[in-house]
């Protein structure tokens, strides 16, 4: 959820957590989207009055590094109704534990827990209703 999650209050601290428990091409596409060059960065398309938050409706393990996510994304910004839609992402995934240098960064990711791929794709072109 934290990848998907929009917050101008804590993308400063939550996007590099999500980096640094990523590899490969999720790591790849993640830096993609946020790079201020980007068409697809977040800040210039939501701006900083909005937020999408996040919440999980199932976790489907496929294989042994392998697992089919859904959610529902919901955008908040001032002065239209809230908008939620359906999505699936599927995501690669590794347990790469690391000798961290402090309590904090075990602490944050004590099973090295690692992203190794990510697609998302949306459930439905229509918004819930």
């Amino acid at each position: 959820t934290n990848r998907e999650t929009y917050d101008p209050n804590d993308n400063p601290e939550r996007i590099p957590l999500v980096d640094a428990m990523s590899k490969d091409q999720a790591q790849a596409s993640l830096r993609a989207i946020w790079n201020s060059g980007s068409d697809d960065y977040p800040p210039q398309i939501y701006g900083p009055d909005t937020t999408i938050t996040t919440r999980v409706r199932s976790i489907s393990v496929l294989d042994e590094d392998t697992a089919q996510v859904r959610f529902v994304r919901r955008l908040e910004k001032a002065g239209i109704e809230p908008v939620e839609r359906d999505f699936v992402a599927v995501v690669g995934f590794d347990f790469d534990p690391r000798v961290e240098r402090s309590l904090d960064q075990v602490w944050r990711n004590p099973l090295g827990f690692t992203v190794t791929g990510y697609r998302i794709d949306a459930e439905t072109l229509d918004p819930r209703g």
